[in-house]
């Protein structure tokens, strides 16, 4: 049986009751295991550090710090573009607000499209406290130009805002 990627051969190396030879190997799936199984791609270093302009083609971990004590101009920092494929996005964002009662700043991690239309993957409408947000989606990007944003508010004197996304970006395709 031919398989697109080598994934199946790397999920049976690690198996203590898959049998190997050179020519062939026999893996033996049990009922008991859900019919479906999820090979990523191989993750192959701790942290991606990139610009919009790189296109990771494997999975990678994706992290954006920010904090914010005060005034402050809203921005966005964009993360890597997605390549095309079948992408399977885990993680959380955590959000951390003391300070005024400025309910007009919005907090978000965002996936953008290469127009610019924006799909929250965590959002928050600021209140005092700290809340975590845990991602887990699949997505299957036809076209180039999808990425990561950061959005942070502007702030104003008395604010104080944390902001953190760790993400894993499994590459399924």
């Amino acid at each position: 049986m031919r398989f697109a990627t080598d994934r199946l051969t790397q999920l049976a190396r690690t198996l203590p009751t898959a049998e190997h030879s050179k020519q062939d190997s026999q893996l033996e799936v049990l009922r008991s295991i859900t019919p479906v199984i999820e090979l990523p791609s191989i993750l192959r270093t701790g942290q991606f550090k990139s610009t919009l302009v790189e296109q990771p083609t494997e999975s990678f971990i994706y992290e954006q710090d920010g904090a914010i004590v005060g005034v402050s101009a809203a921005v966005n920092l964009d993360g890597p573009q997605l390549s095309p494929g079948l992408w399977h996005i885990q993680g959380n964002c955590r959000w951390q607000f003391a300070g005024t009662n400025n309910g007009g700043i919005f907090s978000a991690y965002q996936l953008l499209d290469a127009n610019g239309t924006r799909w929250n993957l965590a959002s928050w409408q600021h209140i005092q406290g700290s809340l975590v947000t845990p991602i887990d989606i699949v997505v299957s990007i036809g076209d180039v130009g999808w990425f990561f944003r950061q959005q942070r508010p502007a702030t104003i004197a008395g604010d104080v805002l944390g902001l953190h996304g760790s993400l894993l970006v499994a590459r399924l395709t």
